[in-house]
């Protein structure tokens, strides 16, 4: 698996709409919780997504290490994206919660 820091990214603007993206985080013995986010950028190696604000409660620091999956799909622009990996980081700065998930199986 490629190191998502050395591998050549994608960035999306936050000034335009973004890509919509479903992450899935695992939970044990709960069922799988999915939180709307917008991809902020995308490489091989994982993806920064921006959670949305109804979402935040349910992000934090403990979620670090969990299995999360991406999915999402355009008809418009024939864009899909299933993905698996583990939530690396979790930021929290001027009022916008940043995701930072690392992809575990290749493409």
């Amino acid at each position: 698996m490629k190191d998502r820091r050395k591998s050549p990214r994608i960035k999306f603007a936050m000034s335009k709409p973004g890509f919509s993206v479903r992450l899935i985080l695992k939970r044990f013995f709960f069922k799988d919780r999915e939180i709307e986010c917008r991809l902020r950028d995308i490489s091989e190696g994982g993806a920064s997504l921006l959670v949305s604000k109804e979402y935040k409660k349910y992000v934090h620091e403990k979620c670090v290490g969990t299995s999360a999956r991406l999915v999402s799909e355009n008809a418009e622009l024939s864009f899909q994206l299933l993905r698996k990996g583990r939530v690396m980081r979790v930021i929290d700065r001027d009022n916008e919660l940043t995701v930072v998930v690392q992809f575990t199986s290749p493409a």
